[in-house]
């Protein structure tokens, strides 16, 4: 009759710990919480509770998205942890980048209450206008739509907006 042997499986392990939240342009970095046993390896399994990737297995994983994140045990036998240890973690988004400003393409120097304005952008809290020299934000500011003056002196350029929130300009 055969003799069969069987093997332990390895202990789950430790749910990993975060600097979460963090902003997409820094992300998040997971530290595993503890030591491996010896004769087991703890391998970051992404976003994947079930998964059997060996590619990593140091002591931190960058997330690089919003998700909850898994660390799962495997044994000098291959077996795997039946279990992950596991992390939920939050990555904000910078904004995106803004769409087309509509307004006046020709406007008098030293005239008033001309209205610019562009399509709401994505993940922004706020706008950032930059105006060419001599133009001013008479009402709107920090606002997708601005109503700008113009001086006597004003010059000649461009109207550009970024997108604003916590992490930073899209």
């Amino acid at each position: 009759s055969p003799n069969i042997n069987i093997i332990g499986l390895p202990n789950t392990p430790n749910n990993p710990t975060s600097n979460s939240p963090q902003c997409s342009n820094t992300a998040v970095t997971l530290t595993r919480n503890g030591t491996p046993p010896a004769g087991q390896t703890w391998f970051w399994q992404g976003t994947n509770a079930n998964g059997t990737s060996t590619a990593n297995s140091g002591a931190t994983y960058n997330a690089p998205n919003s998700g909850t994140y898994y660390i799962r045990s495997q044994n000098a036998n291959g077996c795997w942890s039946t279990d992950s240890g596991s992390i939920a973690v939050v990555v904000n988004p910078l904004p995106n980048v803004a769409g087309t400003i509509t307004g006046t393409a020709t406007v008098c120097q030293g005239q008033s209450a001309v209205t610019y304005t562009v399509p709401s952008i994505p993940n922004a809290t706020g706008y950032n206008w930059s105006l060419p020299t001599g133009a001013t934000i008479a009402s709107g500011n920090n606002t997708r739509s601005i109503t700008i003056n113009f001086a006597n002196n004003a010059n000649s350029g461009n109207i550009t907006v970024n997108g604003t929130n916590t992490c930073g300009n899209g």
